[in-house]
């Protein structure tokens, strides 16, 4: 088989592996929250912000507020990055990992 003819069969079944993923991710969502919990962010399974709440004591300090925002933010992406592997490995025909 051509190097072309491999390359061209390498890229069609990325291609579907992909678009089988992005629909597994579709309506699923990561609830990531700041280390106190005052700030909540939820994110699509394709990286969409959904929600974002803030408890009002947390605005009372823009510096503190950044960074909690920051913080859940970083914990959401985390979760979505887990999703991601999971749903792929799956797609793959990995079993589960164990508490995921």
């Amino acid at each position: 088989m051509p190097d072309s003819e491999a390359y061209g069969l390498t890229q069609n079944f990325l291609r579907s592996l992909f678009k089988k993923l992005t629909g597994q991710l579709e309506g699923k969502v990561v609830a990531g929250s700041s280390s106190d919990g005052s700030v909540k962010v939820v994110l699509s399974g394709k990286l969409r912000v959904v929600e974002v709440r803030i408890e009002p004591a947390a605005a009372a300090d823009k510096g503190r507020l950044e960074k909690l925002v920051e913080e859940a933010v970083d914990d959401a992406l985390a979760g979505v990055m887990e999703l991601i592997e999971s749903e792929a490995g799956r797609l793959l025909g990995r079993p589960p990992q164990a508490g995921g």
